[in-house]
């Protein structure tokens, strides 16, 4: 992927990371990988694959699952099951997700506003 003038760091902090990258076993930039949320990939047997879309956007917002799904108005066991892979995402979440990503703080805010308001059942 080729990145605009305005995403690159400055010359000098470039050099310095791929340095510090260079000097890091494979152990060391795995963990790395993992613990940045803005590394869309999971190992699994051994190849790297990108994250379930559900599991992206809540590792970028550093939410726990709990936090997530209560943020933003969804199933806890639903979440898991999706961030597992163990249930399909549906269309229609997929395209919620989509939006929390790139909105998270005025999707979360106009939920919380909705339940307030919505009568008790």
């Amino acid at each position: 992927m080729r990145h605009t003038d305005s995403h690159r760091p400055a010359t000098g902090s470039r050099r310095r990371l791929i340095e510090e990258l260079r000097r890091m076993s494979d152990e060391e930039l795995e963990r790395r990988a993992e613990d940045d949320p803005d590394v869309p990939v999971a190992r699994t047997s051994g190849s790297l694959e990108p994250l379930p879309l559900a599991k992206r956007v809540r590792r970028k917002l550093r939410l726990s699952q709990r936090e997530f799904a209560e943020r933003y108005g969804l199933s806890l066991r639903s979440l898991q099951q999706w961030e597992q892979r163990r249930r399909e995402l549906p269309e229609a979440t997929r395209s919620y997700l989509l939006v929390i990503e790139q909105i998270p703080e005025i999707v979360g805010e106009a939920y919380a506003s909705a339940r307030d308001r919505s009568p008790s059942s």
